[in-house]
């Protein structure tokens, strides 16, 4: 792994957990709808980690949910 990747990993990382939504981001991921690992979304799609991660309207949280972290997210990148 890169050191960019290593660097965008441990922000997001962070901001997961400062978000407290760590576990419900992995446990929804979906690589099949993402298409790609999370780390080459990681590597090619930065600010779109959230958008192409899962439909977030299957998901326990709801769309609404994701919506503001995913707001949240895009204001501090």
């Amino acid at each position: 792994m890169n050191k960019d990747i290593k660097r965008k990993l441990k922000k997001f990382t962070r901001f997961l957990k400062e978000n407290n939504c760590y576990n419900e981001y992995f446990n929804n991921y979906d690589k099949g709808y993402a298409e790609v690992s999370f780390i080459n979304l990681l590597g090619n799609s930065y600010y779109n980690l959230f958008y192409c991660a899962f439909y977030w309207g299957e998901s326990k949280e709801g769309f609404e949910y994701w919506d503001k972290i995913n707001s949240k997210w895009i204001r501090i990148i």
